[in-house]
């Protein structure tokens, strides 16, 4: 997961924004009657957020007199769409090259509730709850009230985990090698800060996207290893995979280009028997 910038809007000022001028004079009425409520929400999601106590926030059903439903129509109709569509489109611009912060691949097309809006509807429109990312990690994040910290999704508002390396790859052995990802666990994080990256790259499935991409990583390189190894052999073939390593680490530790060249650098197997690549 990559951190990123909070969003400019930190007290939910664009609620007002989506409420003003709405035909439906009773929704309209009834939205402006919350909107101390939904700042108030937005104030201990940011003191939350800096916390870790993200948790805390409980389940709810409605917003005073506004129903969940409102809120999420609020949200798709007012936000998404409509006078919020300048502050939605600045929280996508957040995210680095328009990277996905969650699973560090795909393009960001869309806005992901943090706490689901369908649990928390005071949180619908507020800007430190949402996070530009992907369409295939908006559908894999799960739907959940969390209970407690370990439970809690990561925040790329909040969250930093890239101080230490915590992906690592190993080489499956076969005809044609393949690439198998994995979470470690970091000794001087909490075990919370553990439990919810091991979460996170289960549920966002990491480790199967990750291993097609070093698939097709390592097909692109194929000829090239198959020459080198040809002319100068397995130690030539190793010091070229640690200079791409090195290379993709300088980038960023939690790559999965830094895992996989690690893994296939220092793998005798790969470096020395030609044929296995080669067939």
């Amino acid at each position: 997961m990559r951190s990123l910038d909070l969003p400019s809007d930190l007290e939910a000022s664009i609620f007002d924004v989506c409420v003003r001028g709405l035909r439906n004079e009773d929704l309209g009425s009834r939205l402006e009657s919350i909107s101390q409520e939904v700042r108030d929400a937005a104030t201990r999601y940011l003191e939350r957020g800096r916390s870790d106590t993200l948790h805390h926030f409980v389940e709810h059903a409605a917003v005073g007199t506004v129903t969940k439903d409102e809120m999420v129509d609020l949200y798709n109709k007012r936000f998404a769409k409509g006078p919020g569509r300048g502050v939605y489109d600045e929280i996508k611009s957040l995210s680095k090259n328009g990277v996905c912060p969650y699973c560090d691949h795909g393009t960001v097309r869309t806005l992901d509730h943090v706490l689901s809006k369908s649990k928390f509807p005071s949180l619908s429109v507020v800007p430190l709850n949402l996070v530009g990312c992907c369409a295939d990690c908006n559908k894999l994040k799960p739907n959940i009230a969390p209970s407690s910290l370990s439970e809690t999704p990561l925040h790329p508002y909040f969250d930093n985990i890239d101080d230490c390396q915590w992906l690592f790859a190993s080489v499956s052995i076969g005809p044609v090698p393949s690439i198998i990802f994995r979470a470690e666990y970091v000794g001087h994080w909490s075990v919370e800060l553990n439990e919810r990256v091991q979460n996170h790259f289960e549920y966002m499935e990491l480790g199967n996207l990750y291993s097609r991409q070093a698939a097709r990583e390592m097909s692109n390189k194929r000829q090239m290893i198959v020459e080198i190894r040809r002319s100068g052999g397995a130690n030539e073939v190793a010091d070229r995979l640690r200079e791409e390593f090195h290379s993709s680490r300088a980038v960023r530790v939690n790559s999965w280009r830094t895992a996989l060249y690690e893994a296939l650098s220092q793998n005798a197997w790969f470096c020395d028997v030609g044929h296995a690549f080669e067939g």
